[in-house]
């Protein structure tokens, strides 16, 4: 469960640039948010390779992470969709640097975790990496077949329906890190 989680922000990102690339077209989200993540990333990383030991422990990361996330997933669609367009994309940029963040810190106190175990472990969470993708396309499918198609809508209809779509898939997302948070706080490790 805590794989899954690692990348669900990223992966929701990935999944539903569609979206955003709706809305914001004029400023290539698609490339944007994606290296900017990245480059955090690479900072973030470098920073708690050596200060981890200051920050606290592995479980009071994940969860200060994950309550991150979920505040941050929740309020996505909303910025995309009711800041003018300039100011979301900013806010979004600002919203990937902090996924950036939360994001390399989740999988960096997983990995501190699940190093002392055996190897078994490390190829469980990493395939929990991966099917946090598959999860998400499959719940983005079912909602695509849920909702009527757009064609021949006007475009405040498109725009209604577009919302509640992705707004529903964001609010599973944040179902999944919700989940996974109560894990964390109630297992002992």
């Amino acid at each position: 469960m805590l794989g899954i989680t690692s990348f669900m922000s990223s992966n929701c990102i990935l999944t539903e640039l569609d979206f955003f690339i709706y809305y914001q077209k004029d400023y290539n989200p698609e490339f944007n948010y994606a290296v900017t993540s990245m480059l955090v990333s690479v900072f973030v990383q470098a920073y708690l390779v050596f200060f981890t030991h200051k920050l606290g422990s592995y479980r009071s990361l994940l969860f200060i992470s994950m309550i991150s996330f979920i505040s941050i997933l929740f309020l996505i669609p909303l910025i995309v969709v009711f800041l003018p367009e300039l100011l979301g994309f900013i806010a979004m940029l600002l919203v990937m640097v902090f996924i950036g963040v939360m994001g390399t810190t989740i999988s960096s106190s997983i990995y501190g975790i699940v190093s002392i175990l055996p190897a078994k472990y490390i190829i469980a969470m990493s395939a929990g990496q991966a099917f946090s993708g598959i999860i998400l396309n499959i719940i983005k499918y079912i909602i695509l077949l849920t909702f009527d198609s757009t064609d021949g809508k006007s475009p405040d209809e498109t725009k209604s329906i577009y919302f509640q779509e992705v707004y529903i898939f964001y609010s599973s997302a944040t179902a999944f890190v919700v989940a996974t948070a109560i894990c964390v706080m109630v297992r002992k490790y």
